[in-house]
């Protein structure tokens, strides 16, 4: 799990360096998505957020509000929540399938950084789910940077796996995106 540290150590990778393509997309409040070439490489998804880093990573910690906003999550119990670590099981399925993971969040809001891996201490649908959100200082507000990869398991097949990652990141910044905007307001 080369993206999971402890909450202690967590070092957040350096800013983006945009590409003018990339800065004019997020001019308009459009998020970026950069999918993962390969099963081993992160997809990437890049926001422009009209709130501070600490702000932005309270949504991301947020993790009962996006049941709501993630169309296909059906059910979140959290089984830890501790000062700088949540554990979450989570179901989400499409099309009569559903899957099940655990995953562990590691947060520092004075960082901006949260990383996540899966849990592998429990049984997963979705393995080496693994990956980061990362909010720092960007114009008047913050830039959010989500990074993911999430490998099948088990007999989730690849098509729902990669339906569920590359749907879910959109639908996931949205909702955060709105909910840090609500609150810094």
């Amino acid at each position: 799990m080369w993206w999971f540290s402890t909450a202690l150590a967590l070092t957040p990778p350096a800013p983006l360096v945009l590409t003018a393509e990339q800065v004019a997309t997020l001019a308009t409040g459009e998020i970026v998505v950069i999918p993962s070439p390969d099963h081993h490489t992160p997809a990437m998804g890049i926001a422009q957020v009209d709130a501070p880093p600490e702000v932005v990573i309270d949504a991301v910690i947020d993790l009962p509000a996006r049941v709501q906003e993630i169309g296909v999550l059906q059910e979140l119990t959290l089984y830890r929540d501790e000062p700088g670590l949540r554990a979450a099981r989570w179901v989400g399925g499409k099309w009569g399938l559903s899957a099940t993971f655990h995953v562990l969040y590691t947060y520092d809001r004075a960082l901006g950084y949260c990383e996540f891996a899966s849990d592998d201490s429990r049984d997963n649908d979705i393995t080496n789910v693994e990956g980061s959100y990362q909010a720092y200082a960007y114009a008047d507000g913050s830039l959010m940077v989500y990074r993911s990869i999430g490998q099948g398991g088990g007999m989730v097949p690849g098509f729902l796996r990669e339906f569920l990652q590359q749907t879910s990141m959109r639908e996931q910044m949205g909702g955060m995106i709105e909910r840090a905007e609500q609150a810094s307001n």
